[in-house]
């Protein structure tokens, strides 16, 4: 809950938001703009941003309500970078798992997140640096996952795991999903991984159509160092961060994937349990 604080005028300091809004989906414009005068009643709209490619992470606000699917937080993840404020996500996708309010209960959540009535959670984020002649070339944070990708269709490449210095394997596939736990209810899960409690603190690594029958996912404490290193006279693979942002991997490039060292703070209701939600998203039986 946001600190509250008296003026010299004795009037309350009301709360500083920030609000995104899917630029992809058209409803959202007209949804975020009926909805900013009630807003205004309880709280300061510091700004009201579409630009996906925005630098976030120097804004100081108590709270980012972002308006759209579990796609448009994980751009508010990245465009946010380091900053602590929590998210509180306006569900308008598909089958959302990190967008807990909706439009009808958006007031209503507002108010409780201003009486310090929920939880706010904290799900692990991914750090990334690719690595080229030992030099590194990128640097990444990733929500749900990072995915080494055959560039080419239908074409296979060789990738070597390796676990805090440890040698795994070397996976002839058509790639590999390093997800969270809140990622692995994504492309994880339709790659055929398992799915992970968002508290809990481990990666898990997910073959993509491997050629070796034996190959299955790997869950791996969250303390451990990640290193995928790009096998020799292969093709070329793609770096894809959360879905959204690409990087060219080649012949020995080296991707280190470790816990970053800041978590991504969400803001959670009481209604469901996690698997509540899982069984509802998921159409699952009973």
């Amino acid at each position: 809950m946001p600190k509250k604080s008296r003026s010299s005028s004795g009037n309350k300091r009301k709360p500083k938001i920030l609000v995104i809004g899917s630029a992809r989906k058209p409803r959202v414009k007209n949804v975020v703009k009926n909805l900013l005068p009630k807003l205004r009643r309880y709280v300061e709209i510091v700004d009201v941003v579409s630009d996906e490619s925005l630098d976030l992470s120097k804004i100081r606000v108590d709270l980012v309500i972002v308006f759209g699917g579990d796609g448009t937080i994980l751009s508010a993840a990245r465009m946010l970078g380091g900053n602590v404020a929590p998210v509180m996500g306006v569900d308008m996708g598909w089958r959302g798992f990190l967008a807990q309010s909706s439009v009808s209960t958006l007031v209503r959540d507002l108010k409780n997140f201003l009486d310090g009535k929920v939880e706010i959670g904290r799900r692990m984020m991914l750090q990334a640096s690719l690595k080229r002649k030992g030099k590194v070339i990128s640097r990444f944070r990733a929500l749900n996952d990072v995915v080494v990708s055959a560039l080419h269709f239908a074409r296979m490449v060789k990738l070597r795991l390796s676990v805090s210095g440890d040698f795994v394997h070397e996976y002839p596939c058509d790639g590999l999903i390093i997800s969270t736990p809140t990622g692995s209810t994504a492309h994880a899960l339709s790659a055929g991984g398992p799915i992970l409690a968002p508290g809990s603190e481990m990666f898990v690594v997910v073959p993509i159509a491997s050629h070796a029958f034996v190959d299955r996912p790997i869950v791996v404490p969250g303390k451990e160092c990640l290193t995928i290193t790009h096998g020799r006279n292969t093709r070329e693979s793609s770096v894809t961060i959360d879905g959204q942002t690409d990087s060219l991997m080649t012949d020995g490039d080296e991707l280190e994937v470790k816990r970053s060292r800041r978590d991504f703070r969400v803001v959670e209701f009481a209604r469901d349990s996690f698997y509540e939600v899982v069984r509802k998203k998921l159409s699952w039986r009973g």
